[in-house]
């Protein structure tokens, strides 16, 4: 530093100024995305998760899933017992189609058949369109359906019903929607509260009632109940 750059540092510093100040910086840190996906995963045959170990439940989604390091870093699977799913949480949208289009899943030398689908937004609608067969698979619904003008996000089959639960990108709910070359009327989404009867609870099926001391099978239990 020559001599004039010492004397205005010089003169800076007795002034109380920084010669350099703080400046923020031009570009942010690499982020995976800055919004949130929620998948839902549940296994096919009901199996209690509860009682698996959770460790062990994890790595074999993300091993079956193939996700890479920074996929895997943006990733978080939380265990809802009460429901006997999971909810997944993923920072990266390239992980969610991995997740999605997995079909089974190995867990201790056993394998699971699983279905997951992405939960929905509360700036997307959703509806039910009924009486589709049943012998269509759940992987050929969401291409087969069509809506003019509005693109439609998902669609999957409500348990083994002929009832199928479309979601559509956007707040309006279309009316109609193709199928087939067949036009079928779409219904507002009614969810409706579910009470376990066993231990009189509102939120889950009465297959995995929990109770403080225990999970079991309603089916093996009492089939009488005290009166509450």
């Amino acid at each position: 530093m020559d001599s004039t750059n010492q004397n205005v540092a010089s003169h800076d510093m007795e002034a109380g100024t920084n010669p350099h100040p703080w400046q923020f910086p031009t570009t942010a840190p690499r982020q995976a995305t800055f919004t949130t996906v929620h998948v839902v995963l549940k296994f096919l045959d009901n199996t209690n998760l509860f009682a698996l170990n959770f460790a062990h439940l994890c790595h074999a989604i993300l091993q079956t899933a193939g996700l890479a390091k920074l996929e895997r870093n943006n990733t978080f699977i939380k265990l809802r017992a009460s429901q006997n799913l999971l909810a997944i949480d993923t920072y990266c949208h390239t992980a969610v189609q991995k997740i999605i289009s997995m079909q089974e899943v190995l867990i201790n030398g056993k394998y699971y058949g699983v279905r997951s689908y992405v939960a929905n937004d509360p700036s997307n609608a959703r509806g039910v369109i009924h009486r589709i067969f049943t012998d269509v698979p759940d992987e050929t619904l969401r291409a087969a359906f069509h809506i003019p003008g509005r693109k439609i996000l998902a669609a999957r089959r409500l348990g083994n019903t002929n009832t199928i639960l479309i979601t559509v990108e956007g707040r309006n709910l279309p009316r109609h929607a193709t199928f087939f070359y067949v036009v079928y009327r779409i219904f507002p989404q009614q969810p409706q509260s579910k009470q376990c009867h066993p231990c009189h609870a509102i939120g889950h099926r009465p297959m995995f009632a929990q109770t403080k001391m225990s999970t079991y099978d309603v089916r093996t239990a009492p089939s009488s109940f005290p009166q509450t």
